[in-house]
């Protein structure tokens, strides 16, 4: 088998490009490291609190990190406020000592209703994986839904259709 001139110049071209990079990203932290340390600095605070707000209105203390993320960024991207809304109930839930949803839920349903919405919302992404409502619906989240794992040993979610799409809701024969 023969490499032709084209092959062989994309080649010296790819690893030309391959070198820059590996020397520029080995060179770059010696060079300069303030900078290097301010774009690495990102800022997970918002996230990290909603870890541990899912915690506690879970009951689960080992949530999926990635499904964290993904919920995070789904519900933020849907309501802007929402990073807002998160720091507002945990201030609430440190402020008050509230060690469970129950109790907190209660409480809320009565004193602050946006607040309450902002639990449920939570509550209600991490156990079904969805995040809006209506047509603006999206499941960002299949494998980690919490409503799952109490069946997790015996059935796995389903990733396929029964049937055609919307079989079941045609009326059934009669017999």
């Amino acid at each position: 088998m023969t490499i032709d001139r084209a092959d062989a110049a994309f080649a010296r071209v790819a690893r030309r490009r391959v070198m820059t990079v590996g020397v520029t990203l080995a060179v770059l932290p010696i060079i300069a490291p303030d900078q290097v340390l301010a774009a690495a600095a990102v800022d997970h605070a918002p996230e990290n609190a909603f870890l541990k707000l899912s915690r506690l209105l879970t009951g689960h203390s080992n949530l999926n990190p990635q499904a964290v993320e993904r919920l995070f960024g789904a519900l933020t991207s849907v309501n802007p406020a929402f990073t807002g809304q998160t720091a507002a109930l945990a201030d609430f839930v440190h402020g008050h000592g509230f060690s469970t949803v129950d109790t907190l839920a209660a409480v809320l349903d009565k004193q602050d209703t946006k607040l309450a919405r902002v639990l449920h919302e939570i509550v209600e992404a991490w156990y079904s994986g969805v995040v809006g409502d209506g047509p603006r619906a999206q499941v960002i989240e299949y494998r980690y839904a919490l409503m799952i794992e109490p069946v997790a040993d015996v059935v796995g979610p389903v990733s396929y259709c029964h049937a055609a799409p919307f079989y079941w809701a045609s009326k059934p024969p009669i017999a």
